[in-house]
């Protein structure tokens, strides 16, 4: 019984296509972080990454070649980071990163090199070598203010990164 409940909890909280958590698990990981901070001010750093032109993959090599781009984020993902980093499915072809305990000295190499990583392995799917890239925005919290705003100000530094160039990471206080 307490394994069915376990695994009930499990499938509950994870992503089927990757294996990373999904959202509603991420937001209660984020809760508690944030919670952290304002009790110790042990800063956090959250991604947002976002798979550039993801569209045209899956408008020329069909969604299966997506979901393995999808996939493949993942894969890499869990090798760069740490142990205690997380992270989510956020939507569609967007992921968030959960870096506890990280300011951002130590999670700027850390999203530079998945960034590095991806652009070099790229996807192999039923023969094809895809070349892919991702834009990444991000937020240190340093500072009180609602997880969910520090999320709001990682997006839109993902949307700065896609607007001024794509395939870059840029931190929310170094928006103009």
């Amino acid at each position: 019984m307490a394994e069915t409940q376990a695994e009930l909890e499990r499938l509950a909280s994870t992503d089927p296509l990757t294996g990373c958590i999904n959202r509603r698990a991420m937001e209660a990981l984020l809760r508690n972080e944030y919670e952290r901070f304002q009790r110790y001010q042990a800063p956090f750093t959250v991604a947002i990454l976002d798979y550039d032109h993801f569209k045209l993959i899956n408008d020329h090599y069909g969604h299966e070649a997506g979901d393995e781009a999808l996939r493949t984020f993942a894969r890499l993902s869990q090798q760069v980071f740490r142990v205690t980093d997380c992270v989510a499915r956020w939507g569609g072809e967007e992921f968030l990163v959960l870096m506890p305990n990280t300011q951002r000295g130590e999670a700027e190499p850390a999203l530079q090199r998945l960034r590095q990583v991806l652009n070099q392995t790229g996807v192999h799917y039923r023969g094809h070598d895809l070349s892919v890239t991702v834009s990444i925005g991000a937020r240190q919290c340093d500072e009180l203010l609602a997880w969910d705003r520090l999320v709001n100000q990682a997006d839109q530094a993902l949307y700065y990164a896609k607007e001024t160039g794509r395939d870059r990471l840029v931190f929310f206080q170094d928006i103009p």
